[in-house]
């Protein structure tokens, strides 16, 4: 028990160090988060995807403000900076991803318990699996959809031998969520309703089947209420006063949710939206899948699950031809296997990380009634989360996060500027935090080509500084693959003469724009 423990810890240090590496999977990872939350809360420059503006509102801004927003609130609550840090903003989007896995082995680790069965080979496999070091501790909606799915397992289990009323008020609420954060949750929740209203028939008395009900249809209830409401409010459909005054800052929503007394003063006014349906309805039609992405409907089986679980696969195929599961919990955890992928493979659009939420039953469902697994099977697995892990969270487009690091204080921290002989601007670089550019106005140019999305919040730009002219402006222009776009772009902006400096003394060179901005680079 006590080795267990050993290297239980060892496998989290390895987790938070691999946690804090730049591999860049997916532009969603940020676009769908940190981007939209850090300009709420940090106050920083951003860029808002289309999904998240109001004119076409198809996702919930509850699941971004949860993994990154409350993260950047504590910097904001524990700093006077007006300039975020770079490194302090990524590395609490990976501390919150890092927190919810340890949520996930515990809610594991109960499961087992609850069941009868030894947690150590599905808590090894979870541990040392590249889906947990790699795509959970990032703040995708697909990791929040896995954190929800494994928690509702968890909320079922403690309803095998008798089901009461906070377990069904939970599981509804959790279900609920799911399906608000990512609409294909759907197809992972289905059979667990379907099995929890089973059990209610079968487990208990006729008569006492409506009072089940009704605590897991009021959890959900209260979820989908609390999500619409927010999500109206940020996207501007429905308003709120307080004592007659509109509240649209976030700090103040928070001192009235802290003070119940205020609360018989609220008065709401307009119309709900509903995000899980605009989701639904944008993505039930092809040629805007088309947009993302068409794939071949059997991408999910033959290409993503080998990608993501690799061993693991051929060993759950294996164990479901195991005879005489007739557990309600296994078969239903095979019923979200089946379904989940059955259904994701409808669909057209298919990207590996909309099946990470399997991973939990898969384990589940591979190590039911196994303590121990053949060494050729270690040997594979661990080869196998090795290479992953190192391709995908270290290597794969590696390069952009260091750099939006890099970039801050070379676009940020500028001092002391002066006009030199030639026209150009002269300036020292320090400290972000104190710039101060004379009264000259200065532009640093970020080009990105053939690189993803950079994410912009890490640059930490305030927006207050845009209208200033003592600060420095940044501007960041993504050409993805456009070559003559970036030519054209590189024709227009000035460029500045080559000159040596001390590396003990950086200096910051602008030249005369030609397009009016004054001064760039």
């Amino acid at each position: 028990m006590v080795l267990a423990k050993v290297l239980y810890g060892i496998l989290l240090w390895g987790r938070w160090i691999v946690s804090s590496t730049p591999g860049y999977i997916h532009p969603d990872e940020y676009f769908q988060s940190a981007e939209v939350t850090a300009r709420t809360v940090l106050d920083v420059h951003t860029f808002i995807p289309w999904e998240f503006k109001p004119t076409t509102p198809i996702r919930s801004v509850i699941p971004p403000f949860l993994s990154t927003g409350l993260p950047f609130a504590m910097i904001k609550w524990g700093s006077s900076s007006v300039v975020p840090n770079a490194v302090d903003m990524f590395l609490v989007e990976r501390f919150s991803g890092f927190l919810a896995t340890l949520i996930m082995d515990y809610a594991l680790y109960r499961i087992c318990r609850t069941l009868g069965r030894n947690p150590m080979l599905p808590m090894a496999l979870l541990s040392t699996s590249h889906v947990v070091l790699v795509y959970y501790v990032r703040p995708f909606s697909n990791a929040i959809e896995s954190l929800i799915l494994v928690l509702s397992l968890w909320s079922f289990c403690t309803m095998l031998e008798e089901i009461n009323v906070g377990s069904a008020f939970c599981l509804g609420s959790l279900l609920a969520a799911g399906v608000l954060t990512r609409i294909t949750f759907a197809l992972f929740g289905f059979p667990l309703g379907v099995a929890f209203i089973y059990q209610c028939f079968t487990r208990s008395a006729l008569k006492r089947v409506p009072s089940l009900l009704s605590p897991f249809i009021l959890g959900a209830t209260l979820v989908t209420a609390v999500f619409v409401l927010t999500d109206s409010i940020y996207y501007q459909t429905m308003r709120v006063t307080l004592e007659g005054v509109k509240v649209t800052e976030w700090l103040k929503w928070l001192d009235v949710l802290v003070q119940p007394t205020s609360w018989t003063s609220i008065r709401l006014s307009g119309y709900p939206v509903l995000t899980f349906w605009n989701n639904f309805r944008y993505n039930s039609v092809t040629e805007n899948l088309k947009e993302h992405g068409l794939h071949p409907l059997y991408t999910h089986l033959l290409v993503n699950m080998p990608l993501l679980y690799g061993p693991l696969v051929a060993g759950v195929l294996a164990a479901v031809k195991r005879p005489n599961q007739d557990h309600i919990f296994y078969r239903t955890l095979s019923a979200i296997i089946i379904v989940g992928l059955g259904g994701l493979s409808l669909i057209p659009h298919q990207e590996a990380r909309f099946l990470v939420p399997l991973l939990i039953p898969l384990i589940l469902v591979f190590a039911w009634d196994r303590t121990t697994v053949p060494k050729t099977f270690w040997v594979m697995w661990m080869m196998f989360n090795f290479i992953m892990t190192f391709v995908f969270g270290y290597l794969h487009q590696g390069g952009i996060v260091p750099t939006m690091m890099y970039l801050q204080r070379q676009s940020l921290g500028v001092h002391d500027c002066k006009l030199t002989a030639n026209g150009e601007v002269f300036c020292n670089l320090n400290d972000p935090e104190t710039a101060f550019t004379d009264g000259y106005n200065v532009t640093s140019n970020l080009l990105f080509y053939k690189t993803y999305m950079a994410p912009r919040h890490l640059i930490g730009y305030p927006n207050v500084w845009e209208v200033l002219r003592n600060k420095p402006h940044v501007r960041i222009v993504d050409f993805a693959g456009d070559f003559d776009g970036l030519e054209k772009e590189l024709e227009q902006r000035a460029g500045v003469s080559l000159m040596t400096h001390h590396y003990s003394e950086p200096k910051l060179n602008f030249a005369p724009s030609k397009l009016g901005v004054n001064f760039e680079r």
